[in-house]
C-alpha cells in the first residue's frame, strides 16, 4: 500500500466543551478535518512554484529588454494587480 496524498485529523466531540479524542482518516468527513499533506508532496510544489517564477522573471527580463529586473518586475505586478492580461480581468468581464 502507498502513502496517501492528503490526510485528515478528526476531533470527536463529545459536547461543545469536551472531546473524547483524535482520529485519522484519508477522506474528509466534516468541515472542521484539518488537513495534511504529506512534506514530500510539498516540498516538490515548493520547488515547481520556485522553478516557474524563475522562469518569469527571465522572461520579464526579455519582455522589457531594456529596464533593469526591478522595473520589470514592478511593471509587470501592476498589470497582475489591475487584471491585465490574466483570468483575473476576464473575470471582471474586461
Amino acid at each position: 500500500m502507498s502513502d496517501y496524498e492528503r490526510i485528515y485529523l478528526q476531533t470527536v466531540e463529545v459536547s461543545s466543551t469536551e472531546y473524547e479524542g483524535r482520529t485519522w482518516c484519508q477522506d474528509r468527513i466534516d468541515d472542521t478535518d484539518t488537513e495534511y499533506v504529506r512534506a514530500d508532496l510539498l516540498a516538490d510544489l515548493r520547488s515547481q512554484r520556485d522553478a516557474l517564477k524563475a522562469t518569469v522573471r527571465d522572461l520579464q527580463a526579455i519582455v522589457y529588454a531594456g529596464k533593469a529586473p526591478e522595473q520589470a518586475q514592478s511593471a509587470t505586478e501592476d498589470r497582475i494587480s489591475r487584471g491585465a492580461g490574466c483570468a483575473s480581468g476576464i473575470q471582471k468581464g474586461e
